[in-house]
């Protein structure tokens, strides 16, 4: 099987307000390079924590990195929940929220 995916799952339980802000990062996974089945394993392993993360206001990013040649060859994200990107929280799951623009 080819090895040409990375997986990472890493989230933040520092503090952060308007005033104060402090980072505590606590790396869940970080691979080199593993094969398809591999990392969608470790994404349905990690689901339910990250979402549980994201509600808690933890900072969840989990990300599966695709076509990659090496283990310092991040090329094309593949999935990925992070906490930055506008998120909905469904019964069946996380859905990134995308806005279209159309010119009138």
């Amino acid at each position: 099987m080819k090895k040409d995916r990375m997986f990472q799952y890493a989230y933040d339980n520092g503090f952060h307000s308007s005033m104060v802000s402090y980072s505590s990062i606590k790396i869940v996974a970080d691979t080199g390079l593993i094969t398809e089945k591999e990392a969608n394993e470790l994404w349905d392993k990690y689901y339910d924590d990250c979402i549980r993360r994201l509600k808690s206001d933890e900072r969840p990013q989990m990300c599966i990195w695709k076509d990659c040649s090496s283990e310092t060859d991040y090329n094309a994200v593949e999935r990925e929940i992070d906490y930055r990107d506008d998120l909905e929280i469904r019964a069946d799951g996380v859905y990134k929220v995308e806005k279209t623009f159309t010119k009138i």
